[in-house]
C-alpha cells in the first residue's frame, strides 16, 4: 500500500565542505542576523556548560546583562525576520501580477497574429 509510491524528489545535495563553510562566512555581511547574536565582549570569560557560583555577584551580574542583551537582541532579530517576511510576501505577490500581465500580453499577441 504505501511502498509502490515513487519519490518525486530530487537527491538531496552534497554537505558543503568545510572550505565552502568558510568562504560563505567571510563573504557574509557585517549585518547578516547570525553574527548579530551574542557579540565577543558578552561571552568572554563565560562557560555555559557549567553552572555558576551564585554566590559571586559580579558573575551573576554579567551572566543577568548578557541575557537581556540576548533577549532584546532577539527580539529585534524577530521584528527585522516578521518585516523581511513581509516584503517577501509583498514581493511575491507584485511579481505573480507581473507574471500573469506578461501571460495575458503573450496570449494577446498570439491571438492577433
Amino acid at each position: 500500500m504505501f511502498g509502490n509510491k515513487k519519490s518525486n524528489l530530487p537527491p538531496r545535495p552534497h554537505p558543503p565542505l568545510p572550505e565552502q563553510i568558510l568562504e560563505d562566512i567571510r563573504n557574509a555581511k557585517k549585518d547578516d542576523n547570525v553574527f548579530k547574536f551574542v557579540t565577543k565582549e558578552e561571552s568572554v570569560g563565560e562557560n555555559s556548560h557549567y553552572p555558576m557560583n551564585s554566590s559571586d555577584m559580579e558573575t551573576v551580574y554579567k551572566r543577568l546583562k548578557t541575557y537581556l542583551s540576548v533577549k532584546e537582541n532577539l527580539k529585534e532579530l524577530g521584528g527585522n525576520l516578521e518585516t523581511e517576511c513581509e516584503q517577501l510576501k509583498t514581493s511575491d505577490t507584485e511579481m505573480k501580477k507581473i507574471a500573469d500581465d506578461i501571460r495575458k500580453q503573450a496570449y494577446e499577441v498570439l491571438v492577433k497574429q
